[in-house]
């Protein structure tokens, strides 16, 4: 997958890697861990999303996009049931955090152009992750980023859930509802690596036909 090209996603309960545990969640993804790089130099990621129109999630957590560190904590965007999408970063000074650095509102049908850079730098100080949505800037974070003793990193891309619905925390009727709903995304001119990307903040690539199966 990458320039000028679509590729989709849809989400059936049940699906998930021989190694996942079904009692707490599935996936459909694609993972670049061929195209694993360097973590002591800049690392820029682009994409344009798009989540159909129709069931929209309703899991706890729904991971749409990851910047894996081999050795080391993800970096993450997580879909909330009220349309949110946060920014998960790596808390440099507590291994186990994932810290939101941003939050904004996505809709269905519509779609959404990322460009990311990330550098990481755990010990140092030095680090940051900056991203822009469809031209804007809505991330700068400067400071300590990163997992100490990671390697390499590399992107996924698709849908990773949690397998139940938010539990309110009252009524224990409703602890552990399954998240079942079939849902499906799509992404588009997924590009990563070390290249400097930024001519794409404001001139994102033409989202391509979707060819069909």
């Amino acid at each position: 997958v990458g320039a000028n090209s679509v590729v989709r996603f849809t989400m059936i309960a049940g699906n998930g890697w021989p190694k996942d545990d079904p009692k707490a969640a599935e996936r459909t993804e694609l993972a670049g861990w061929p195209s694993a790089v360097r973590l002591d130099r800049p690392i820029w990621c682009a994409w344009s999303f798009y989540f159909e129109p129709g069931a929209w999630t309703t899991s706890d957590w729904c991971i749409l996009q990851q910047l894996y560190q081999v050795g080391g904590a993800p970096v993450v965007h997580v879909l909330k049931p009220d349309g949110t999408l946060y920014w998960g970063g790596v808390d440099a000074a507590n291994p186990k955090a994932s810290p939101y650095r941003h939050k904004q509102k996505v809709t269905s049908g519509a779609w959404f152009n990322f460009v990311e850079v990330y550098k990481f730098d755990p010990v140092g100080g030095a680090g940051y992750w900056r991203s822009w949505v469809n031209g804007e800037q809505v991330l700068n974070f400067e400071g300590a980023f990163g997992s100490k003793g990671a390697s390499h990193a590399y992107a996924k891309f698709g849908v990773y859930r949690y397998v139940y619905r938010p539990w309110n925390g009252v009524d224990i009727a409703t602890l552990k509802t399954p998240a079942d709903e079939t849902i499906s995304v799509r992404y588009a001119n997924i590009r990563f690596g070390h290249e400097d990307l930024s001519h794409l903040v404001r001139a994102p690539e033409a989202i391509p036909p979707m060819q069909p199966a």
